[in-house]
């Protein structure tokens, strides 16, 4: 058996005893209602703070939202920058327009590549060359190092033609 056991001794009073037995269970029973109120008192107290923390988040995004409708408002409009009201689209198709115009250089390129691997060597005649002057001293010789531009092109001829321009050296014309 127990030592811890506590003895009771048979009452003479059965009708009080009772009567005891039956306060005491009364009170057990209001015991465990308040202990349950209790567990849901404090339920409802997390779900309260949990939902003060949710308030407050919201109060903060709000707050956020807010300042960036402000950002938004004192930020210029493209109009205001000088560009055309349907910049956004153009700058949504970009991309496209990158990608077609990288397409027609490669094209362009690959047609290209046959002429460059096969140069056609030309000789480009200057427009114009220098010839001897006669030197009538020496009986038509050529001159010592003085010599006459001799102009090969038409449009050189009509301008050195022209009564006030003179050449006066490759690529200059002069007044005069």
């Amino acid at each position: 058996m127990l030592q811890s056991a506590i003895v009771v001794e048979a009452s003479s009073d059965v009708a009080a005893a009772r009567a005891k037995l039956t306060e005491l269970e009364r009170e057990l029973a209001l015991s465990k209602s308040v202990g349950d109120l209790q567990f849901q008192i404090d339920g409802l107290a997390s779900q309260g703070f949990e939902l003060e923390q949710k308030l407050s988040a919201s109060e903060q995004a709000k707050a956020a939202v807010r300042s960036a409708q402000a950002a938004f408002d004192a930020a210029p409009s493209p109009e205001s920058l000088g560009l055309g009201p349907d910049i956004v689209t153009r700058w949504r198709s970009y991309p496209q327009l990158v990608a077609r115009r990288d397409e027609a250089l490669a094209k362009l390129g690959s047609e290209r590549a046959p002429e460059e691997e096969a140069p056609i060597a030309r000789k480009i005649e200057p427009l114009w060359t220098d010839q001897p002057l006669p030197d009538w001293r020496r009986g038509g010789t050529a001159g010592a190092g003085r010599r006459r531009r001799r102009v090969r092109h038409r449009s050189l001829h009509r301008v050195a033609g022209h009564s006030r321009l003179r050449l006066c050296g490759p690529g200059r014309l002069a007044m005069g």
